[in-house]
């Protein structure tokens, strides 16, 4: 005679495998999502790669470290990308690669400081120069001397 205790068993491990399967399968999805981030990064595709992580951000559980990770080497690929574009003047492509990196990373402030930085100081150097070329010499006007 077989025990009846014996066959719960089965049913049990068939329920457990139930409900851990779309745990498996979102973890599988998101480890996708993740190649495929650092493909577009390796191609240099950032704003592929930022498409991809906002799409990424809803399989992800809060405080996933692989997540994380990925935000962060976009964050980076950012940061070299507003260097390159201040070192070659452009400004509003600095600034605006800065803001994306500060967005994805926003308890890092120390990320993006240098960069900062360096883009207020082009400004300020700018707006010296246009003050400069926009602002005449202004010569002292000498009057003519009265005739004797």
């Amino acid at each position: 005679m077989k025990s009846s205790v014996s066959r719960p068993w089965p049913a049990l491990a068939f329920t457990l495998y139930a409900l851990l399967l779309p745990t498996a399968r979102a973890d599988d999805r998101l480890a996708a999502q993740l190649r495929e981030i650092e493909r577009a990064l390796d191609a240099g595709q950032l704003e592929q790669a930022q498409a991809q992580l906002e799409a990424a951000r809803a399989q992800a559980s809060p405080g996933d470290a692989r997540f994380e990770q990925a935000q962060r080497t976009l964050a980076d690929a950012l940061i070299r990308l507003g260097g390159a574009a201040l070192e070659a003047g452009d400004i509003d492509t600095a600034a605006r690669a800065l803001g994306q990196a500060r967005s994805l990373m926003p308890g890092a402030p120390a990320l993006t400081t240098g960069l900062e930085q360096s883009i207020e100081q082009m400004r300020q150097a700018r707006f010296a120069v246009s003050n400069a070329v926009t602002t005449p010499d202004l010569v002292p006007v000498q009057e003519p001397s009265p005739p004797h």
